[in-house]
């Protein structure tokens, strides 16, 4: 490797800037860019564990002049990443071909895994740029310098976030597996020094706090405090599923299939266990150290973060392996480069595989740039904002959910936009705690009993109607993104859903409910007239007008008697009205069913009295789709009416493994282990039931078991 691989890796990083500047969003996005965007350009605490080097890098990258605040702090991401793929072309080239390490480092940046945390906010991108930048270190030679210089790139990457801890083991095994003799501890503890000079910046966050800034999360200004935020504390509250070797292996093909999806092509697969066997033919100690960073951010990651199986858990955790990622796309250029080995001597063929190699790493970087649209997306923000426009002065505001909690942050904080509003977040994050009571009239942004739906919010019955505002629409890039990013179409589906619970006229309401069911329904339908009776018909059940639902959806079951929606909301008013063997009639599915309309035909046997019935069609419907959470809640809850425990904890417990904040469930495995006299497991239970849903209904006998069991609780 010389002088032309360095020039070759900044004309590599120039490039990918090109794509990901065009691709940019240019306002805060989904989930932690509001908070991110916010913390770092008033220079905030950030959430657990605070993320010092990031805040301060996006402080530096918001005082650009150009583009909003939002874009300049996204730009941070888009540089890294850039960085990060010039970095691992020059990690790849010490062991392989030009051409090998140039496409590995092609799939990385083209990677879906890392473009989409490369044109937002997000500490990402950052932290796999520092943390190549220590493993290129860490392999070139292993001299002190080497060994000294990977030691402070693994302590900045661990200051933008501490997953970067994972390369302290590595540089502890570095000095014995290169064989340094009586030099092995001088080195080791070399490492260690320069690994915890970065960490250093750490002191950021008690220093930044006792200067009270307009987000302070977690008051790290003390010795237990600080202490708390930087070990995440907080987070091990956060109800995670019980562990077992059938769950991390679950986890592990998942996380596999979502960094491969979208990276990797299938072709290419094959490839990568050939290239660790050509790693370890090339240098014994450089393929054992990568073999144990895939160990440390692979499977041990997977066992230490234990999330939930839910597909979009899955797709929201995935991130967290990017460098796991990095690694296996190494190994890949090994096995592209003894590929190309194999075909020295035969022109033809070289030349082939080589047009092969560039047809498939051309075609995922064009499939990247055409996915990823984030420079048309406009949600995130634009809901926060017509949500504070449309209320009227010194109103309070209850807000619940990262993705509109973090853009009305930065929308208040950042830009000073409605400061008047006084908004309380359901967990007290960002935002003072909904139980805190403040004066003025209040909207949510959320259902919540007894409030009505009015314009983008949720009113009490006293406050002053809200007008929503021009409604927004996806753009054509973001109905592309659509597809792909499950937060961002739930966030789409609510919004169509608030405006047609507040709509007046039925056509109206019908309008937004359509645009909602086609992104959350499993069989949109494609006929006009039909999806437009049917969207009526369920704004006029909604609405309470059961009669003139019925004569819509009879019309649709004339057409079509197999119409399994059209059945199922027929039958849910005939049971309304008492009418039980016509609803059983309907709800009996005689045509395709889904998982849904099984669980919903279920609900309707429930309700008729029909419970063995019902958990047929629910053992049914678990079957279809084994990561739906209804049947298995609802399976629970009939096996614990009939007092078998076992299978209430049973089903409960996969109910969880999908995902654990089901707060239902919960309460259910509480209810069943203290009926088994598992008074220790109940407490775990309860406490999670707590933790996932404070204002439960089931909360108060939760609190009332844990104070009576558990000493200090309240």
């Amino acid at each position: 490797m010389g002088r032309n691989d360095r020039l070759w890796a900044i004309l590599l990083a120039v490039f990918f800037l090109v794509p990901y500047f065009a691709t940019l969003c240019p306002r805060v996005f989904l989930g932690d860019s509001g908070e991110l965007t916010a913390a770092g350009h008033l220079l905030d605490i950030a959430h657990p564990p605070g993320f010092p080097l990031y805040c301060l890098l996006a402080r530096l990258f918001s005082l650009a002049g150009i583009g909003s605040i939002a874009a300049r702090v996204n730009a941070l991401s888009a540089v890294a990443a850039a960085s990060a793929a010039g970095i691992f072309y020059l990690v790849a080239r010490m062991g392989t071909s030009r051409l090998a390490a140039f496409s590995g480092a092609l799939l990385v940046g083209s990677s879906s895994l890392l473009w989409s945390h490369a044109v937002v906010a997000e500490v990402y991108a950052p932290h796999l740029a520092f943390f190549l930048a220590a493993l290129f270190c860490l392999l070139r030679g292993g001299s002190a310098r080497d060994l000294a210089l990977a030691a402070t790139f693994g302590g900045l990457s661990t200051a933008v976030h501490p997953l970067g801890i994972g390369m302290l083991p590595l540089l502890l095994l570095a000095p014995r597996a290169s064989g340094g003799g009586g030099e092995r501890a001088r080195s080791i503890a070399s490492s260690v020094l320069f690994f915890a000079i970065p960490l250093t910046l750490y002191l950021y966050l008690p220093i930044r706090s006792s200067l009270d800034p307009p987000a302070d999360w977690g008051n790290p200004e003390t010795f237990k405090g600080f202490f708390a935020h930087v070990l995440r504390l907080r987070y091990h509250d956060v109800p995670r599923p019980d562990a077992s070797l059938v769950l991390v292996l679950r986890e592990l093909a998942a996380i596999f299939r979502a960094a491969i999806s979208g990276s990797i092509p299938l072709p290419l697969l094959p490839l990568i266990p050939l290239g660790i066997v050509s790693a370890y033919v090339w240098d014994r100690r450089r393929a054992l150290l990568l073999l144990g960073a895939l160990l440390l951010f692979g499977p041990l990651l997977v066992l230490y973060l234990r999330f939930p199986l839910a597909p979009e858990r899955v797709d929201e955790n995935a991130v967290f392996f990017l460098p796991a990622f990095a690694i296996l796309a190494l190994f890949l250029s090994f096995g592209i480069d003894i590929l190309l080995r194999g075909c020295a001597g035969r022109r033809s063929l070289l030349l082939g595989m080589r047009a092969v190699l560039l047809v498939l790493v051309a075609a995922r970087f064009a499939s990247a740039w055409r996915d990823h649209p984030h420079n048309e997306v406009s949600l995130p923000e634009e809901y926060a904002r017509q949500v504070l426009h449309s209320l009227p002065r010194e109103a309070v505001l209850l807000a619940e959910g990262d993705d509109i909690v973090f853009p009305l942050h930065y929308l208040q904080r950042a830009l000073a936009l409605r400061t008047d509003v006084r908004i309380l977040d359901a967990r007290g994050t960002v935002f003072p705690a909904r139980t805190e009571r403040a004066s003025g009239d209040r909207y949510s942004t959320f259902p919540l009993r007894g409030f009505l739906p009015s314009g983008l919010v949720f009113r009490e019955p006293n406050a002053d109607p809200v007008q929503a505002p021009e409604s927004a629409w996806p753009a054509p890039g973001e109905e592309r993104l659509l597809r792909r990013s499950t937060p961002l179409r739930i966030l789409w589906t609510n919004y169509f859903e608030t405006r047609a619970r507040s709509e007046e006229t039925i056509a109206r309401a019908a309008f937004f409910r359509r645009a909602a069911l086609a992104l959350s329904e499993e069989f949109p339908e494609t006929d006009d007239r039909r999806a437009v009776l049917y969207v009526e018909a369920t704004v006029l059940a909604e609405r309470g007008e059961g009669e003139e639902a019925a004569a819509r959806l009879r019309s649709l079951l004339s057409e079509d008697p197999l119409d399994a929606r059209a059945s199922l909301l027929l039958a849910e008013i005939e049971l309304a009205k008492g009418e039980t063997a016509s609803a059983l009639r309907l709800a009996s599915l005689s045509g395709e069913a889904t998982a849904s309309t099984l669980a919903r035909s279920a609900v309707i046997h429930l309700y008729a009295g029909k419970s063995e019935r019902a958990r047929e069609l629910l053992e049914e419907a678990a079957r279809l789709d084994p990561l739906a959470t209804e049947p298995l809640a609802l399976l629970q809850r009939l096996a614990a009416e009939n007092s078998e425990w076992e299978r209430s904890i049973r089903f409960g417990s996969r109910a969880l493994a999908i995902d654990p904040t089901l707060a239902d469930v919960h309460l259910g495995l509480a209810r069943a282990f203290r009926a088994m006299g598992n008074d220790k497991r109940a407490i775990r239970a309860y406490r999670s039931l707590v933790r996932s849903e404070p204002n439960h209904p089931g909360a108060e006998e939760a609190e009332d078991f844990l104070a009576e069991n558990v000493e200090g609780w309240r």
